[in-house]
This record gives C-alpha cells, structure tokens and sequence, in this order.
C-alpha cells in the first residue's frame, strides 16, 4: 500500500509541475559577460566567458524576444500583444524604467538619447526617448513583420522585414529593408527576387556595411528536385555604398555546391570587422567569413560584371563549423570567439575563431519547476509538452532533409507561410498556388488547395518525402503533427487580450471542453462592438456559409471563380480565415496583396449570388471583423 502511494505521488506531481525550456532568443555583451535572454524561463542569465558558466540571473516578469545594451543598463524587450522594453539596471537587478513597444517587440537598439523598438506584429517601428519621462512611442516607419534593427554610420535606422508584402502571381516578390532616415524621407530597397523568411541583420562596426540573412526561394521553378539549391538557397545580403540612394545589393548564397546551409538566423561582425559570422538555425552551425577578403572578392566580380550569387561563392575564404547544440539563431563574437545559444538545446556554445576552431558547449541552468495549470495538465495528457518540442525541433530541422537543403520553416516559417506561389507537382504542373499556413490544418480536413490530401497527417508524411527526398520515422511524424495540431497561437492584435498566464489560447479552450475559436472569438466581441457589427455584415453578406465557426471554414471545395490556367473551373478548399490577418498574400493564386483589396474583390465578384458591393462604410467594419478572427 505505501509502495502505490509513494507511485501516485509520483505521477501527481509528473502532472502538476512543469519543466520549462529555456529557449534562448539573444545575446548581447555587458562588459566582458554574455547577457542571454532565456525566452522559455522569463530569465536574463549573465554568462561569465573566463569561467564559463552562469554566475548571476535575474528574472523577467515576461518572456524577453531581444535585448541590447548601454552602459550598465540591459533594454530588455518582452511580452507579446502589449509588449514592453524594460530597462534593468545590471548591478542590482533592478527596473529603472518601462517602455510601451507595441506588440511582439522583436528587436531593440540604442542610439545616443533614443530608444528604437521592431513592433512585429503591429508592424511599425518605435523611437522613444530615454530621457525625461516622456513615454509615448512615436512611429518612425510603417513595415510588414519588422524581425531585425541595425544602426549605420549615418545614424539611420535599417529595418529588416520578414516577408514580401506584394502580390505573389508576378515575376518579383522578395522581402524588403526599409530604411529610417533622421530628418529626411524613409526608403525602401528589395532584397533579391523570392528573399522571404528574414531573420538577421548587422551593421559593420564602421557603420559602412549591412548584413541581412534570410531565405532565397526558387519559386518559379517546380519543386522536382532539391539538388543545388534548385528549391531553396540561404543567404547573406551585403550592402554597402549605403549613403548612395540606391546603394549596392550583393546577395551572397552560403550554400556550398553539394549541401545546403539551410535556415540563416543571426549575424554578428567581430569588432575589429575581420569576420562575419552567421548562425544556421536548420544545420546547427556556424558561417565564419573573412569579411575584408569578401568585399574584396565582390569587388573583383562586380568588375567582371559577373554575378555573385552562386553556390560555392565563399569557397576559402569561409570556415563552416558545426556545434554541440540545436538551433542556434543568436549570435555574438568578440575578436577571439564566437559564442551561439542553441533554441532547442537549451545551451551555449563557444568557437574560436583560428584555423582551426576549438568548439565547446557550455550548460545553462535549468529552468524553475513550476505548476502546471489545469488547462496545461489537460493538455499533457493527450499531447505531452516534451512530445510538441520535438515536433518543432523536427519541424526547424534540415538534417531531416537531402543534403541540408531546407527545412519544413523554409516554406513556413513560425509554421505559418513564406507568402510565396509554388508549382508544386502533387496536383500536376502549370498552376501556382500560394503557400498555406499550418496553423489549424490539423483540425479540418482534406488540405491543399486543391484538396488532393485527405487529412494533415498525410500530408505531413508526403511532404518530407516529395520536397525533403526524406523518409520520417513514424517517431518523427508522430512529434511533428503534436506541434502543428498544438501548436502557440500568436494573440491577435484586432481582437483578444493576452492570456495572463501565456498559455495559448486555443489550448485553454480546449482544456474547458469548449471550441476554441468560437468561444474566446466570441468573448472579444462582447469588448469591440465595431467588429460586432462587422460580424453582422459577414453574416448578411453570405460570408458565414463558406466560413462558419468555429474555424471560419466549411471544409469544404468550392469553385468561387478565381482560378485560371490549369486550374480553371476546379473547386478549391474553402479556407480558414483564422489568423488571416498575418497570412497575406490572399486568394489560392496569391493576386491579391491586401485583405481588404480581397473583401473588396469577392464582394464584387462572389458566385454564391449572396454578396453585393459594399459601401466604404461597410468595407471598414467588415474587415476590422475578419482581421479579428
């Protein structure tokens, strides 16, 4: 008897604490420590290199995306939907001030008496002052998924965008920098044609060069092979001649001939400017680059007038080092070292930076055990958090494809979508579709555009096999759709509140046997009577018939008019519109670059006979509604 009951106090307190992951997300120097952002723990960790270990952590009252710092002050941003920068004094621990930083705060920087702040998901970057008690933000540029913020020697602001925001049935679509310039107009460059899943920028430490990393997509040829980067290359953009109006892009592919590089994250400049180095988020390693002798080789070809983008570009003057973690998206070096924190593994690792790097890896303390709520021991029970971790640390991993090539994120980064058209050759060639997103894909069914896979599961499987040449185990299948069917719900900045306890929405739902998008989508509306009316609209224009609650989809396949080439006259899958406030370009053909461009489109054009032309008046409610969903 005292044998069962020691056994169910064991697997009681299996259920009701939680082991969270650290989930490192940045690093920044303070002297001669490493400050690394634990965005799992709610923790700032100071680094001691001399000694390597952990010696000091303070912890956060929010999960912290990014962090910079100024003397001996860490501007830590944090939180998601109402977002904040915390300045914390490094000697005592202590919050001196906070800073308003708009939703999802995904980089911060200093510069002089101001503050600069990458609002993602509000899609706007911040300055605000550091002096005095002035608070108020002001937005200084209007951007799409603002990821990165470097500083060049001008003083102006380079903001690097995470996807194209253009319609993606033309012949261009790319990511693009916008350009903050203190007393005179922003600008706007492109990167290359089909650049998308931006994650990374730099300045040089002379200010005269910027690095941006990200994704470069093939996307007009068929996906029928992975060799040679015929689907997706990884690159490193370098811009100089940066006071020029229309500076020089040269975008430099960190692919060698025969394995791909996939998933570029971080960049970092030594101080002295010697080297570049770049993390690889999907090959857990690291690019050091002789930065002098690639200015010097770009140089040599832009001569030539030969091109610099092609695979084997950093053929002897790149070191490529594999490290003793998973994931590594931050970066930071000084002129002897490289130090990179591994997301899923939960570490930090250093390389130096000689001939012949010497790597190790250094432990980070663990996070607290905690409590689980009831909301969280439920879902353990059918999806167990370990299990979910694993789905996504698949999910990132290029590894688990031919040659390195990509990973599932290098068409859907967050899982979401890289806002690209592709050929793909499951439902035959000549007609392009836009890439879906993942969130909710296991939870209606069939899937694809067309519908030619009946459930999520199958198409899980089929895409590692026909776009990854790589045969899942049932183990690695099993983990992968634990993460999609589960996965966090971004909160939504047109409807909800954030969770107080940061547990994902749907999953809360869940846990009270209640449908998650109709319930919580529900009770926001209770709070914003415009979008009530807007709902209204929806409901009396037809809309609801092809996108009921609870996931804004019938399931089912219609033809609605709008498909053209091969496809023409074929049904398509109704889709969700959850979350279609960040899945832009709309339409399976990707035509339409705005939500509102596509409400306009279908209430003109709708073959259901229910929709009519709406009023500008209309227009506004009923897309501050769908935005909202």
């Amino acid at each position: 008897m005292k044998r069962i009951l020691i056994l169910l106090l064991a697997c009681m307190a299996t259920i009701l604490h939680a082991q969270d992951y650290l989930s490192p997300t940045a690093l920044a120097w303070w002297k001669d420590k490493i400050l690394i952002a634990e965005n799992g723990a709610n923790r700032l960790d100071i680094f001691d290199p001399a000694r390597g270990k952990v010696t000091q952590s303070i912890l956060l009252p929010h999960r912290p995306n990014a962090l910079c710092v100024q003397g001996d002050t860490a501007y830590v941003a944090m939180g998601a939907l109402t977002g904040t920068v915390y300045a914390i004094d490094l000697n005592t621990g202590d919050t001196l001030q906070q800073y308003p930083a708009g939703h999802t705060p995904a980089a911060v920087a200093v510069d002089g008496d101001s503050l600069y702040v990458a609002s993602r998901f509000a899609d706007q970057v911040l300055q605000l002052p550091l002096a005095g008690n002035v608070l108020t933000p002001t937005r200084i540029a209007r951007c799409s998924q603002p990821v990165g913020l470097a500083i060049d020697a001008r003083k102006n602001i380079w903001v690097a965008n995470h996807l194209p925001t253009t319609p993606a049935n033309g012949e261009q679509s790319a990511a693009i920098l916008t350009v903050f310039v203190p007393h005179g107009l922003n600008r706007e460059y492109s990167l290359a044609n089909g650049s998308q899943g931006v994650r990374g920028i730099v300045a040089s430490p002379d200010g005269k060069y910027i690095a941006v990393t990200h994704v470069v997509s093939r996307f007009h040829t068929p996906p029928t092979q992975l060799d040679r980067g015929w689907v997706n290359t990884n690159a490193v953009t370098i811009i100089d001649n940066i006071d020029n109006e229309r500076p020089d892009m040269h975008t430099i592919l960190l692919d060698d001939t025969n394995e791909g590089a996939a998933n570029p994250w971080g960049a970092t400049f030594t101080p002295d400017g010697s080297k570049l180095i770049v993390t690889h988020a999907g090959t857990h390693e690291l690019s050091i680059i002789d930065f002098p002798a690639l200015i010097r080789k770009i140089s040599e070809h832009k001569a030539k007038d030969a091109a610099v983008d092609q695979l084997g570009f950093l053929s002897g003057i790149r070191q490529r080092v594999a490290l003793p973690l998973n994931g590594p998206r931050c970066i930071l070096a000084d002129n002897n070292t490289a130090y990179a924190a591994g997301y899923f593994s939960d570490n930090l690792a250093s390389a130096t930076l000689t001939e012949f790097p010497e790597v190790a890896a250094h432990e980070l303390p663990a996070a607290a055990p905690r409590a689980l709520t009831n909301e969280e021991a439920f879902l353990e029970k059918i999806a167990p958090k370990a299990l979910r971790r694993k789905g996504e640390e698949h999910f990132n991993d290029a590894n688990l494809c031919y040659q390195k090539w990509m990973s599932c994120a290098s068409c859907h980064p967050d899982a979401r979508v890289d806002a690209l058209n592709w050929d793909l050759p499951n439902d035959g060639f000549g007609n392009p579709k836009n890439t879906r997103s993942m969130y909710l894909s296991h939870r209606r069914a069939p899937v694809m555009s067309l519908g030619i896979r009946k459930d999520a599961e199958t198409a899980v499987k089929s895409g590692f096999i026909g776009f990854q040449c790589y045969s899942a185990s049932d183990d690695e299948l099993k983990a992968v759709n634990a993460y999609l069917k589960h996965m966090p719900v971004t909160p939504n900045p047109f409807s909800m509140g954030e969770p107080a306890d940061d547990t994902p929405i749907i999953e809360r739902a869940i846990a009270r046997g209640q449908d998650s998008c109709l319930q919580c989508h529900s009770a926001a509306l209770q709070r914003r009577k415009p979008i009530d009316e807007g709902r209204k609209i929806f409901r009396d224009a037809g809309c609801s018939t092809c996108h009921p609650h609870p996931y804004f989809t019938n399931c089912k396949t219609v033809d609605v008019g709008t498909t053209g080439g091969l496809d023409k006259g074929k049904p398509i899958v109704v889709p969700t519109l959850s979350e279609v406030w960040r899945t832009a370009p709309y339409f399976h053909d990707g035509s339409t670059g705005t939500l509102r461009e596509a409400i306009r489109q279908r209430s003109r054009t709708s073959k259901n006979g229910q929709d009519a032309e709406l009023s500008e008046e209309e227009l506004d409610l009923l897309l501050q509604y769908v935005k909202s969903l």
